[in-house]
């Protein structure tokens, strides 16, 4: 129901962070998931498919996320991935003295 609701809402261009669950048998493609967005969408375009962190959340189960839109203005557009993008606190790599 979440997604039907927020599809009227979205502009051709903006960027959805999908979070679904995938066996491990799915990785890395994410084929279910990537079928199940499209046929809500109408055929949207899945830019970016993944495991979500390394833990299963049951056995052979993984959290996954996926980041689509509805039109395609490349594979790594402007509004996904700017480039420059500074690195938040937690990505930096560590310095020690």
């Amino acid at each position: 129901h979440f997604l039907a609701a927020i599809l009227p809402l979205l502009t051709p261009t903006a960027v959805v962070h999908w979070t679904d669950f995938a066996a491990d048998h799915e990785l890395p493609e994410c084929a279910r998931t990537r079928r199940f967005l499209e046929g809500a969408c109408g055929g949207c375009h899945v830019l970016h498919c993944a495991k979500a962190g390394s833990s299963s959340v049951a056995a052979r189960q993984y959290r996954v996320t996926v980041d689509f839109r509805l039109s395609d203005a490349g594979p790594r557009g402007a509004s996904v991935h700017p480039a420059g993008l500074p690195l938040r606190g937690s990505q930096r790599k560590r310095v020690e003295d």
